[in-house]
């Protein structure tokens, strides 16, 4: 639940966190940009990114946008270094 010690632990211990029809009002409980990626998947393209910049914004309804990437298999992404690029 939103606000507990555990959920905290989650977001800030993440590496990627994954939006799905929320444009998630509560900026400040998300992991900081240089520690996780951040996804986002909302049908309407005004409301990804609202809040608070998202690295990959899917504009689309939900189940079919993650049907979509489920069916593209798995992505490897590699960096150097110890943040993410934005």
């Amino acid at each position: 639940m939103l606000g507990t010690k555990p959920s905290w632990d989650l977001m800030q211990g993440c590496d990627t966190f994954l939006m799905v029809g929320s444009a998630f009002p509560y900026s400040e409980f998300l992991p900081s940009r240089d520690d996780a990626r951040g996804v986002q998947i909302d049908i309407d393209g005004i409301r990804v990114s609202l809040r608070d910049p998202i690295e990959v914004n899917l504009v689309g309804d939900s189940a079919v946008t993650l049907s979509a990437a489920q069916a593209a298999g798995p992505v490897k992404l590699h960096y150097q270094g110890t943040s993410f690029p934005r």
